[in-house]
């Protein structure tokens, strides 16, 4: 009688959920004391730009009692990756993750006006971010605009949670563009951050 199940642990720094601008090894460690006969299920699936991909999906054999496994994790996308064990008794576990590598830095556009052009007319500002991961609390606008006096006027805006999305599909992991629009018509010099 064999009631004890074989047991998985993730023994790498991945987090659930996380996103990675680098390469990850996904490292785990298998235990089970009937090691010989123990089938492991090891999957990988990628979502990019809305394709799913199986990256692997095989049975692994046991060599020892405890064995660890590793798989390195280079490519852009959602990865789901599920481990399972099972025993000659049928007894099992299992181990799922789910995380995010993204290398590709996101490109920013202003549009409206040329630097350092000059108008007499009022200014419509297209702030533009395409991206596949995109991260509403780190984008910042900073427009300081300097008067006839000399004196000198910031206005920031610091959240990008309520900006425009065009294309954006839900756990897709395709580039789409963000953007919000703001217009000037004090006179001045202004200076723009983005």
């Amino acid at each position: 009688i064999d009631q004890t199940a074989p047991t998985i642990r993730q023994t790498s720094d991945l987090i659930s959920n996380e996103y990675y601008s680098t390469n990850k090894k996904f490292k785990y460690l298998v235990e089970e004391s009937g090691y010989e006969n123990a089938v492991i299920t090891f999957s990988v699936q990628r979502t990019l730009d809305g394709t799913v991909f199986t990256d692997v999906n095989k049975e692994l054999s046991m060599e020892s009692v405890k064995q660890e496994f590793e798989y390195l994790c280079s490519k852009e996308g959602i990865y789901r990756i599920s481990v399972r064990v099972e025993d000659t008794a049928g007894n099992e576990d299992t181990y799922q993750i789910r995380f995010v590598i993204d290398k590709t830095k996101p490109e920013l556009s202003i549009s409206g006006v040329q630097n350092g052009g000059k108008t007499k007319e009022p200014v419509w500002l297209t702030f533009g971010v395409k991206d596949r991961n995109h991260d509403f609390s780190s984008y910042t606008i900073m427009v300081t605009r300097t008067n006839r006096d000399g004196e000198e006027i910031s206005r920031v805006i610091d959240d990008a949670s309520a900006w425009k999305n065009n294309g954006y599909e839900v756990n897709q992991q395709n580039v789409y563009l963000t953007e919000r629009g703001l217009g000037y018509k004090e006179e001045g010099n202004y200076e723009v951050l983005f």
